[in-house]
């Protein structure tokens, strides 16, 4: 089948809500709005979760894993039909490894998005007594820890000036603890959520962003953020080394699980503004080439055309 010939519903609810029995609440759409469809693909378990009753017995249901397990105080997988095998589309080895022992084929396509006509940000010239701005940009949640940048902000201070901006909805208070422990009152700041990733980069003047991977793995956050040329840093949740990491991205993509190897790499870049920069351009020309989903489209639309084939024929 013509993967253009298929198609498709994508669920697009953004969160999951799980009341105090811990059962997801469900959405009143009939099986039948799905059974128009040849593939239906919840983005997120959660999503799935959500229409699981619905669309359990689709021949093309095809779930997209967007998480790890590291991010959740709870098993993402604990509502899974028993003894239903399913199709994961996954976009790290470390989702592959999570789900093995599950009833499941896994198609592992990366995340991608939109990077046509993306700027090349410049970088500004600091002061050498001037704090460097470090940007964050994740949901503040216990779910996502941010602690290993805060030890490593207090490091990098016994070296060089430099502050924390951090950037995402969610409550600041729950890193007030850690940030008072570390006398870090005055070199983190809480922005809130920012609508425009771009302006925010160009007007506020980050000098470089620090950001979590899995191995070599990375969220939307760092493919937005690295197509623009800003230079970025990444603490390793994965068990890769550091130099595992960078052979696998070509040598562009820098992530510790040490917090004196991450703060050691910051410092080098942040005290050589042509390395920042150079960094900053190769990391983009790496998103640019591995990331857009203009390139990597028709892998997609090829494993949606072959699950529907393949149904046609059972």
């Amino acid at each position: 089948m013509n993967a253009a010939a298929i198609k498709l519903r994508t669920t697009s609810w953004a969160r999951q809500a799980r009341d105090a029995s811990g059962m997801v609440s469900g959405l009143a759409v009939p099986s039948s709005f799905y059974w128009q469809f040849d593939v239906v693909c919840p983005i997120q378990v959660e999503n799935y979760y959500r229409v699981q009753q619905q669309v359990d017995d689709h021949p093309g249901l095809i779930v997209h894993l967007m998480g790890n397990t590291i991010q959740y105080n709870h098993d993402m997988y604990d509502l899974l039909t028993k003894g239903k095998e399913y199709r994961f589309v996954i976009f790290n080895r470390a989702q592959a490894d999570e789900v093995a022992h599950l009833p499941c084929r896994t198609f592992r396509w990366p995340l991608a998005m939109d990077l046509t006509d993306r700027p090349l940000l410049p970088r500004r010239t600091r002061a050498p007594d001037e704090p460097a701005r470090i940007g964050v940009f994740t949901r503040l949640s216990d779910q996502k820890p941010i602690e290993p940048f805060l030890y490593a902000l207090h490091e990098l201070n016994q070296r060089l000036p430099a502050e924390l901006w951090v950037y995402g909805g969610g409550d600041p208070g729950i890193f007030e603890r850690c940030i008072r422990t570390l006398s870090l009152q005055e070199r983190v700041r809480f922005m809130g959520h920012t609508p425009d990733l771009v302006a925010t980069l160009r007007d506020e003047q980050i000098d470089s962003c620090w950001l979590m991977s899995v191995d070599e793995t990375v969220g939307y956050a760092s493919i937005e953020i690295g197509s623009l040329g800003v230079p970025m840093v990444y603490w390793n949740w994965g068990h890769q080394r550091h130099d595992e990491v960078l052979a696998a991205t070509g040598g562009v993509m820098h992530a510790f699980s040490s917090v004196l190897a991450f703060v050691d790499h910051a410092e080098t870049l942040l005290r050589d503004p042509a390395h920042l920069a150079d960094q900053g351009r190769r990391l983009r020309d790496h998103f640019l080439a591995h990331h857009d989903v203009g390139r990597r489209i028709r892998q997609l639309e090829d494993h949606y055309a072959e699950v529907v084939d393949q149904e046609c024929v059972a």
